[in-house]
């Protein structure tokens, strides 16, 4: 047989076999997402006569091609189960607004942060790190390979500037409640399928300061310490077997 004809062989090969290989993602297969905490990754805010250590809310979430949701990765506590402090009827839609209305799930007080009679799963939920971490998360084997879009949200509380001030009237364009800055969302392409790799994350907008959509907003001039609660986010595919 001629090398050419065995080289049109492999090239069927590829292009016929080895996607069916890939028909569902392989066992053991997952994302370990590496977070650099930034200067600002923690701070202080006098609360009445408390003085709380206040540390960032955050979601990672994929999505596919197109923008559809298609999976939770992991989300910090407070915002997957509603358990704030304050007391039990505490709700912040402004904490995490790009990743819960990507989830598309709307609760019965028309909001879309998860409420506390239906918190997030323990498998995709966990506690702010108070530092820099690494986390792990073993990708679905329902998950279709593919190209997908790996999302981050993070956000501080009363992180206030000269744009998003503390007491700001409604009507302000800048009112942002007891948000300060609102959340800065990451991103970036991943490919799902045989090969490994690294990427790395990076703004590509901000939420709605008060939670009042899921936009990505584009615009980033007034933002000064939110851009630096995280200092990079990087996410590494291993394909499993």
């Amino acid at each position: 047989m001629s090398s050419q004809r065995i080289g049109r062989w492999r090239m069927l090969f590829l292009l016929l076999v080895v996607p069916l290989l890939w028909a569902s993602m392989a066992e053991g297969a997952k994302l370990k997402i590496t977070v650099d905490a930034g200067k600002h990754y923690t701070h202080s805010y006098r609360w009445g006569i408390l003085n709380l250590r206040l540390v960032p809310q955050m979601a990672f979430w994929l999505e596919d091609e197109k923008g559809n949701f298609a999976a939770n990765i992991y989300i910090t506590y407070k915002s997957a189960t509603s358990k704030w402090a304050g007391g039990k009827d505490i709700r912040r839609p402004a904490a995490l607004p790009v990743w819960s209305h990507a989830q598309g799930i709307q609760y019965k007080d028309g909001l879309y942060m998860p409420d506390r009679d239906h918190p997030l799963p323990d498998a995709v939920t966990g506690a702010t790190p108070k530092q820099s971490f690494t986390k792990e998360w073993n990708i679905p084997e329902s998950l279709s390979p593919g190209r997908y879009v790996i999302k981050a949200e993070v956000n501080n509380s009363f992180d206030y500037n000269e744009k998003y001030k503390k007491d700001l009237p409604e009507n302000d364009p800048d009112f942002n409640a007891e948000n300060g800055q609102p959340s800065v969302v990451y991103k970036a392409e991943v490919a799902l399928g045989p090969v490994a790799g690294k990427i790395s994350l990076f703004p590509c907008g901000h939420g709605h300061p008060t939670g009042k959509d899921g936009k990505t907003y584009a615009d980033m001039k007034g933002i000064t310490s939110a851009l630096e609660i995280v200092d990079s986010i990087a996410v590494e595919y291993l394909p499993g077997k």
